[in-house]
């Protein structure tokens, strides 16, 4: 009885929250990263992160090789790779031993059409987002079939709030009934695929854009807790277990003005050619963030200046500009904003891919570190890409 009244009371909570037109930003709670180029204190790499593990991820035969890696995910002392190119989610342990896939390509039931993204759930399964068939399927490490269910729109990153509720960004479905999936960014749904929250005018869909907001990622999560950006303003918000949103960091840049990635003031909605031009001038969040216990990454984009990556120490409440420059080319060669944050809150995981070494090695510019060198001593035209593990000092 008790269960079931918190659960009509959480029902009701969600419906008086559901689907809010934005999120306010008036919180003195947030904290602002900002980056002044004649104030902000500048480190360098070495400073600040080092290679700790080169792993190679292990060749055992045709059902183990990567294509293309596209998301890498870390779960209970395993890897979790999103290979785009054979459309498959394949485990690795932290040694880089080749473990088993999950599921397979198809039609029929346990299996995808297309992958969009992975997520690991709060119990630490494996989440599979297929958008064509707009559905998530769940699987455990081990490669079992849990559930699936059915979702709205077109689901692209996925995050889970709890075990029962999950939040997600979605393309538009301009068939849909429900208008609320033609207006909005974010969504709250529950694992029946039935909408309970969204945040967000997404300007993206309203104008059938496809040169922004696909490739930006929306939805972060670091341990429990989901961070997410909108569009329209350049603020990340940090999700509340009971699915309300508030202003965790607000994002700065001067002596220029930071424009968000829809900004009317830059776009117009008659022409393309309008806009694109004058948006790549200012600098903007294009989605770069990285959230770790201690400290948070970030980059601002400017397509025709340098603007450096950023370090915001949560302890000191001070922004740090990272200098790339210094360090012995690894991690200013190969680090993405992909990767996978380990268990430990202290390192990420990124992935190399053979094409890239055989042309840093054909143009002589491998970094000058000595464990990124003996690994790929090591590799041939065969080999799987590696994965090389930062962490904070």
């Amino acid at each position: 009885m008790r269960k079931l009244l918190n659960s009509v009371l959480v029902s009701i909570m969600f419906a008086l929250i559901a689907c809010k037109g934005s999120v306010s930003v008036d919180s003195p709670e947030a904290e602002t990263i900002l980056y002044d180029s004649d104030s902000t204190a500048v480190l360098k790499v070495d400073d600040v992160l080092e290679l700790t593990r080169v792993i190679q991820l292990e060749t055992a035969g045709p059902s183990s090789m990567i294509g293309e890696i596209y998301q890498l995910a870390y779960t209970n002392g395993v890897f979790v790779v999103f290979d785009m190119s054979n459309k498959a989610v394949k485990i690795f342990d932290e040694n880089g031993k080749f473990v088993r896939n999950i599921s397979s390509h198809g039609n029929g039931p346990k299996e995808y059409l297309d992958i969009r993204s992975i997520c690991i759930t709060p119990n630490g399964n494996i989440a599979i987002v297929d958008d064509m068939k707009k559905r998530i399927t769940e699987f455990t490490v081990d490669g079992k079939y849990v559930s699936d269910f059915s979702i709205q729109g077109y689901p692209h990153g996925v995050e889970y709030l709890n075990n029962d509720t999950l939040v997600y960004e979605s393309a538009c479905d301009i068939s849909a009934d429900d208008d609320r999936i033609n207006a909005s960014e974010i969504y709250i749904a529950d694992r029946k695929g039935e909408i309970i929250g969204c945040f967000g005018e997404d300007m993206y869909f309203k104008t059938r854009r496809s040169d922004y907001g696909m490739s930006r990622r929306l939805l972060y999560r670091y341990c429990g807790t989901i961070f997410f950006t909108l569009l329209e303003n350049n603020i990340i918000y940090k999700m509340n277990a009971d699915g309300t949103a508030v202003p965790k960091y607000n994002l700065q840049l001067r002596p220029k003005n930071l424009v968000p990635m829809w900004d009317k003031e830059y776009h117009t909605e008659d022409n393309i050619m309008n806009w694109l031009p004058t948006f790549f001038e200012q600098p903007n969040f294009g989605g770069a963030f990285i959230e770790f216990e201690d400290y948070s990454i970030v980059r601002y984009t400017d397509h025709y200046h340098y603007l450096p990556m950023l370090v915001y120490d949560h302890r000191k409440k001070q922004t740090f500009a990272v200098d790339e420059t210094g360090d012995d080319g690894v991690f200013s060669s190969f680090f993405n904003f992909s990767c996978a944050v380990m268990d430990d809150g202290h390192s990420i995981a990124c992935w190399v891919s053979p094409d890239v070494i055989r042309s840093f090695l054909q143009y002589g510019r491998i970094p000058d570190n000595e464990l990124f060198r003996k690994a790929v001593s090591e590799m041939d035209d065969e080999s799987n890409p590696i994965l090389l593990v930062f962490t904070f000092k």
